[in-house]
């Protein structure tokens, strides 16, 4: 693995905030490959009962012996799932994100999958049964709890369906997509043209197993962009046109179905988040 600039481990410790509507709903929509942010009265529950363990790059969350009985969430670096214990195909979670335990933790089915750092990581764990008495005690907290689960879910299936249905390059896209809608701040170069800039991603061989593809695919469309002026390095970030994303962003919004919640049709409103709407009328409690 390259070495990373140690400004590099500082900027991913640092997701864009997501803004809440009263009812717990966040502002910006689902995105592909990168499970949605926690909602901070969560974080702030499972921070408090739980307990923080360091991972190095590559170390697994749980052996092939440990039950899935617990809450993981990442407190630093970066962490990912694969599909099987043996697949490439693998998503990503960023500080603040669920990294495991969210899909049987009702149920306790087994899972089928594997967890593991990307890079040096801290994770949060929190067991069923310190969680269980508390979302038994507080329906606001249950469900924020079935909101987020959900949300992983909806991330997963929007993954999928890029994974089999779009060209490489548009998977890709999607790819910087979500890491601009988790990382990315717009800014104006010296000819007042808009670009979005973020810290690089994590690394190619990474990148070709979210999006499924081989490195020397990535390779070539990187080369691509950057000769058409779509991406560049400014000194230690990288910069993005808004109108390489905008045909990935295009296509989610065709695809999706009719629903209250709609993706606003603009590209930076929807990753902001500046523009959703909440149809729910009422006004929940979160803290607890």
């Amino acid at each position: 693995m390259a070495r990373r600039p140690f400004a590099w481990y500082a900027a991913v410790e640092l997701p864009r905030p997501t803004a809440w509507f009263e009812s717990g709903i966040p502002r910006t929509p689902v995105i592909p490959f990168i499970t949605h942010a926690l909602h901070p009265s969560l974080f702030r529950l499972i921070e408090r009962i739980g307990t923080v363990r360091k991972l190095s790059a590559g170390e697994e969350i749980f052996r092939p012996c440990d039950p899935v009985d617990q809450v993981t969430v990442v407190r630093k670096g970066i962490t990912g799932r694969a599909l099987g214990h043996d697949g490439n195909a693998i998503g990503l979670s960023i500080p603040g994100r669920f990294a495991s335990g969210n899909l049987n933790f009702f149920t306790g089915f087994p899972c089928f999958g594997r967890y593991f750092a990307l890079i040096p990581s801290e994770i949060i764990t929190a067991p069923k049964d310190l969680l269980i008495p508390v979302l038994r005690g507080s329906p606001e907290a249950a469900l924020l709890f079935a909101r987020q689960f959900e949300m992983a879910k909806l991330s997963d299936r929007l993954g999928f369906a890029i994974l089999s249905s779009c060209s490489v390059e548009l998977r890709l896209a999607a790819f910087y997509y979500a890491w601009a809608a988790s990382y990315g701040h717009t800014v104006q170069d010296e000819a007042g043209d808009t670009w979005i800039r973020m810290p690089p991603p994590i690394q190619r061989h990474y990148i070709a197993n979210v999006v499924n593809t081989s490195r020397l695919s990535i390779d070539r469309f990187l080369k691509q962009w950057k000769d058409k002026n779509l991406s560049k390095m400014v000194s230690e970030e990288l910069w993005v046109q808004p109108s390489l994303l905008e045909p990935i962003h295009a296509w989610i919004c065709d695809k999706e179905e009719i629903s209250t919640r709609v993706r606003p049709a603009s590209l930076l409103d929807s990753i902001w988040g500046d523009k959703m709407r909440d149809p729910d009328s009422e006004s929940q409690a979160v803290s607890y």
